[in-house]
C-alpha cells in the first residue's frame, strides 16, 4: 500500500512573485527540508534520497520503511506506472460513488481492487 503523496506545487504564470514561488518550492522540496518533515511523520514523501537516509526513516516501524525504500528502489516514480488515467480513475471513483450514495461501499472497493489490478496487469510489458 502506498501513501506517498505527488506534490504538485506551481508558479501562476502572471504572479508578480515567481522568482520568491520559486524559491519556496525549492525550500519546501530540498532533501533537509523532506527528511524534517518526513522525520516527523508529518508527510510521507516520494524523494528516494529521504528514504534512504536515517533520519528520514525514523519515525516509522524499520521493516515498513525498509519495504518502502525497496519499493521504490532505482526507479524515479514510487507507484505503477499506467497509461490508461482515465480508466483508473473510474474505478477508483466508483468506490467513492458507492460511498456517498450509502452503498456497500467495501464491496465496491473489493471489485474495485480486482479490476485495478486487471488494468495494471494489461499495461505489464
Amino acid at each position: 500500500m502506498y501513501d506517498i503523496t505527488a506534490w504538485a506545487l506551481a508558479i501562476y504564470k502572471d504572479s508578480p512573485n515567481k522568482e520568491a514561488a520559486w524559491e519556496f518550492i525549492r525550500w519546501a522540496t530540498d532533501k533537509e527540508m523532506t527528511t524534517f518533515i518526513q522525520g516527523t511523520k508529518a508527510q510521507q514523501c516520494a524523494r528516494t534520497s529521504v528514504w534512504n537516509d536515517p533520519a528520514g526513516i525514523a519515525a516509522f516501524p524499520a521493516d515498513w520503511a525498509q519495504a518502502v525504500a525497496e519499493s521504490v528502489g532505482g526507479r524515479s516514480y514510487d507507484r505503477p506506472q499506467l497509461t490508461a488515467v482515465t480508466e483508473a480513475r473510474d474505478i477508483i471513483g466508483g468506490v467513492v460513488v458507492t460511498a456517498i450514495e450509502g452503498g456497500d461501499y467495501a464491496a465496491a472497493a473489493k471489485e474495485a481492487n480486482q479490476n485495478f489490478q486487471m488494468l495494471l496487469d494489461s499495461e505489464k510489458p
